[in-house]
């Protein structure tokens, strides 16, 4: 039973990395002249793909490329950015300061939490909308709290160590700098875990930027992927898998190579809130 048991978790793992594998050799391979077999065993590799996703006598849209990359890279760094501030220091100052409004601001945390995100689609679309934001401002702007985040940080919070924050309140640290110099540097852990995750899911939000992003301009590479427009070239009209697959690669390394650097962070952070 417990060899069956193996076999089935590298059965699941095989599948998990055959679908980014099977993309990246794709994209390094002629789809006219090779097989599956070929493209799987990188036979035949060429860059061809790459140079006519670049290449407008290929790509329609190659020269907006690179501008798509950059509103992606724009819009989830600065959402990972806000959201982790907004976040984290909102869950330290549940656990560990006490002001007006702070049970109300935990239940309603609390709630969010709860409350599936589709719910509060229409309802957080209408504010952003009369508020007269929609673009890039209002898709960052809108993802800028987590409650699961806050949530997190004030359980982890709790447990921080008291003497180490009144050691410093004895040297002349006021809240702000506690928070700065102590605190903060004591929740990297769910600090990094919450930028690579929020930045991953607004990477890949296609959902809010089709509603937000108002022209080509302002899209972002994953919404690329998902019309393909990229990959229909300008005189045959046909689909070139090969530029879909550079395209898929494009779109997943920044996140992935992201996430590998903060693998520490995520562990430490998921460690301390299994200890909690």
């Amino acid at each position: 039973m417990k060899y069956l048991g193996y076999a089935f978790l590298a059965f699941l793992l095989l599948v998990a990395l055959l679908v980014p594998w099977q993309t990246l050799t794709g994209s390094l391979a002629d789809w006219k002249t090779t097989t599956i077999l070929d493209r799987l065993l990188l036979r035949k590799v060429t860059l061809a793909n790459w140079r006519g996703l670049f290449d407008v006598r290929q790509n329609v849209y190659a020269q907006w490329v690179l501008v798509w990359f950059w509103n992606s890279l724009r819009i989830s760094g600065l959402t990972a950015l806000l959201c982790s501030v907004v976040s984290v220091t909102t869950g330290y100052a549940l656990a560990r300061l006490q002001f007006p409004g702070r049970g109300l601001l935990f239940s309603a945390s609390m709630v969010m939490l709860v409350v599936p995100g589709l719910m509060m689609f229409i309802p957080v679309y209408m504010v952003v909308y009369r508020l007269g934001i929609r673009g890039w401002w209002g898709m960052v702007l809108s993802s800028g709290y987590s409650a699961g985040t806050a949530i997190m940080t004030r359980q982890f919070a709790s447990g921080l160590a008291s003497e180490i924050l009144d050691a410093a309140r004895v040297d002349g640290c006021n809240e702000w700098q506690l928070l700065w110099y102590v605190g903060l540097s004591l929740l990297k852990p769910l600090f990094g875990m919450t930028f690579s995750g929020v930045f991953a899911g607004q990477w890949n939000n296609l959902l809010w930027s089709n509603v937000m992003l108002k022209g080509q301009a302002e899209w972002t590479l994953p919404q690329e992927v998902l019309c393909g427009i990229s990959t229909t070239a300008a005189q045959s009209r046909t689909t070139n898998y090969g530029m879909v697959c550079a395209l898929g690669v494009m779109s997943l390394a920044l996140p992935v190579a992201l996430f590998i650097y903060m693998q520490k962070y995520v562990q430490e952070g998921m460690e301390g809130l299994i200890r909690e």
